[in-house]
């Protein structure tokens, strides 16, 4: 272990220590003040250490005087000051960060927003021509559709001239008419025959005009129409049931089916109460049949050639045993007989009175072809029945709910029944009330003891019964 070390011996006279040779000063050029202080910061204390002189070393020990006590304060505060201006450095280091990452979020924001408004933009621009070429087919439909409004424009007034042309026929054909009863009414010394079949000067109370009877004017001359109804037709066929399409269809059918090569149609015009019906006026009955005949072969789908309008005249009084048999059935040649008889053509007929009843005289329907014959038939009140004279009337369909002739129900005809025949004798399935043997009677609509086609059902003929 190293000795103790030895006492440094300070001289009482003298309060400097002990210096070198060459650094002693004179008393006059030190300043006591300062060296009684030391030096700013630290003060050392030279104590020689025995045997060192001899080495030609010396050992000092340097201590701290009074003066280094009072400098650490200072010191501490400039440590505190640069700590805290080096957290306030890298708090402004994290703030300028934070504020790197907003402008960065709002880079990517603004960076987005730029490509939504680009996508928006350019489905607008995709909108905008779905529309443009939208509105360029728009006016292309509509170029399309004024030239159709045009051309049918053009077809409606060559029809309407061709109707007016049919109307003064008409006319015409009405003057002659009314001529030639006027010479018929004239003419002297008339048989007791000829006042009877001739018609009255005032017309019966009993008659009422065609008008009423769901006809036209027209209807009152011998004028035959072929009717096509294209009620039906679909739009993309429309073209081909047009007045002037029907005409040239049926004008080439019949020049070449009829070896006619310049056959023409008399008039093709639009029926004024249903312009969905063409009208083809026609010469004759032979005529009007080939006619029908080729207007089936070349209409348009969905077109439809009607059958003849008939005209229902009402006969009262007439010979049950002429029209009838037996078995209440028509007589197979009664209608082309009373045909002859009255000069009209009968279509059909039908008797209206009961047929199991023991009368003799009943009612009975007749249906003609011509509306002119159907006129002069009402005019002269008279039909004649193998040689007896019947009363004419206007036949009044009855009203009522419609009744189906097969399953006796309601609301349908038979043609389109699908169900089975049913007897409106005794409601049972499977046979016709003309072959029923039943003897209780059973009425399908109301249940009443009676046929179920009887005037008596309160179904049927609700007004009878209020």
């Amino acid at each position: 272990m190293a000795s103790a070390a030895p006492e440094l011996q300070v001289d009482d006279t003298s309060s400097q220590r002990t210096r070198p040779e060459g650094l002693r000063a004179s008393r006059g050029d030190v300043d006591y003040r300062k060296l009684h202080r030391g030096p700013p910061v630290t003060q050392r204390n030279e104590t020689q250490i025995p045997g060192t002189r001899e080495a030609g070393e010396t050992g000092t020990v340097t201590k701290p005087v009074a003066a280094r006590s009072k400098d650490q304060p200072s010191s501490a505060a400039s440590l505190a000051t640069i700590l805290q201006t080096v957290i306030g450095i890298k708090e402004g280091l994290r703030a300028a960060e934070e504020r790197a990452l907003k402008a960065e979020e709002r880079a990517l924001k603004a960076e987005e927003r730029a490509l939504k408004a680009e996508e928006t933009e350019r489905k607008t621009q995709e909108v905008l021509n779905s529309m443009t070429h939208r509105i360029d087919e728009m006016a292309a439909q509509l170029g399309e559709f004024y030239n159709d409004v045009t051309e049918q424009n053009m077809q409606q007034g060559d029809s309407l001239t061709v109707q007016i042309g049919g109307l003064k026929e008409e006319l015409m054909a009405n003057v002659q008419d009314q001529i030639a009863n006027i010479q018929m009414s004239s003419s002297p010394s008339p048989s007791y025959a000829e006042i009877a079949r001739t018609a009255p000067n005032s017309q019966p109370s009993n008659l009422r005009t065609l008008t009423s009877m769901n006809t036209t004017p027209s209807t009152m001359t011998d004028t035959l129409y072929c009717t096509v109804d294209t009620s039906r037709v679909d739009e993309d066929e429309r073209s081909k049931a047009e007045p002037g399409a029907i005409r040239e269809a049926i004008e080439k059918e019949m020049r070449t089916a009829a070896d006619r090569g310049s056959w023409r149609c008399t008039a093709v015009i639009r029926d004024p109460r249903n312009t969905a019906r063409i009208r083809v006026t026609c010469r004759d009955e032979s005529e009007l049949q080939l006619v029908k005949e080729a207007a089936q072969k070349t209409a348009a789908p969905g077109a439809r050639v009607l059958r003849d309008q008939l005209y229902p005249v009402k006969v009262d009084n007439a010979n049950r045993t002429a029209i009838l048999d037996q078995n209440g059935v028509i007589l197979p040649e009664v209608m082309e007989a009373l045909g002859k008889e009255n000069e009209v053509h009968i279509a059909k007929m039908a008797w209206l009175s009961k047929k199991d009843t023991s009368k003799a005289y009943g009612t009975m329907v007749v249906y003609v072809t011509k509306g002119s014959d159907a006129v002069r038939l009402l005019q002269g009140q008279y039909f004649h029945v193998a040689g007896e004279s019947a009363y004419t009337r206007v036949y009044e369909a009855r009203k009522g709910p419609t009744q189906c002739y097969k399953c006796q129900g309601l609301g349908h005809k038979a043609f389109s029944c699908m169900k089975p025949q049913t007897c409106a004798r005794c409601a049972q399935e499977g046979h016709h009330h003309r072959d029923c043997q039943a003897e209780i009677m059973k009425c399908i609509p109301c249940g009443g003891p009676h046929e179920s086609f009887s005037r008596n059902c309160r179904v049927l003929y609700p007004i009878r019964h209020e």
